[in-house]
């Protein structure tokens, strides 16, 4: 009797332990370190920098884009890749607690890019974006006032190392003034 007791004892023991380890096993697994940083506001003007120096801004004028200080309308789906980019970031990870490490990553001031987001004169986001990882689609970035290095879903540097000319709306060429087509030159 006490031989089938100790079995009964020894059978229980085991599987509390293999429920504890359970329990263990769903806590970490489910521990995702992504997480989606949002800008409430809406983002109406968008400037870029690299290396300090000013490449590029877009301004939203009523309902259009536009490069600042000139009349030149800026593409729509340009426009919107910019600003969803920065409106909605998914960070993967921490990839560094230390800024020190901002070189290694590509976050110095010679090699990274700003980005620096405004609504209503007000800024809103700021990102400053390093090296692209070694799966491709990821770069390594600093957020707003954070103090550490994180590598973000997504490409940037894709989106906004672009020249002024690349995303303005192009004006049609004029017809001549007499109203004929223009014909193009045949080459024999």
């Amino acid at each position: 009797m006490t031989d089938l007791l100790k079995r009964k004892i020894s059978l229980i023991s085991a599987i509390v332990v293999l429920f504890v380890v359970y329990i263990v096993q769903l806590i970490f697994e489910n521990t995702d370190r992504s997480r989606v940083v949002t800008v409430k506001k809406e983002i109406d003007c968008i400037r870029v920098f690299s290396s300090d120096e000013e490449k590029l801004c877009v301004q939203k004028k009523g309902t259009e884009w536009s490069l600042e200080n000139s009349d030149s309308l800026v593409q729509k789906y340009k426009a919107d890749a910019f600003v969803n980019s920065l409106k909605e970031i998914k960070i993967l990870d921490a990839v560094s607690k230390k800024t020190d490490d901002a070189e290694r990553y590509g976050l110095d001031k010679t090699s990274a890019l700003k980005l620096v987001a405004f609504s209503s004169g007000e800024i809103v986001r700021t990102v400053l974006v390093g090296k692209k990882s070694s799966t491709g689609n990821q770069e390594y970035v600093i957020l707003d006032d954070e103090k550490e290095i994180s590598l973000s879903q997504g490409s940037f540097r894709s989106i906004f190392e672009v020249d002024s000319e690349s995303i303005i709306v192009k004006k049609e060429e004029p017809a001549p003034a007499d109203g004929a087509p223009l014909e193009t030159p045949v080459v024999e």
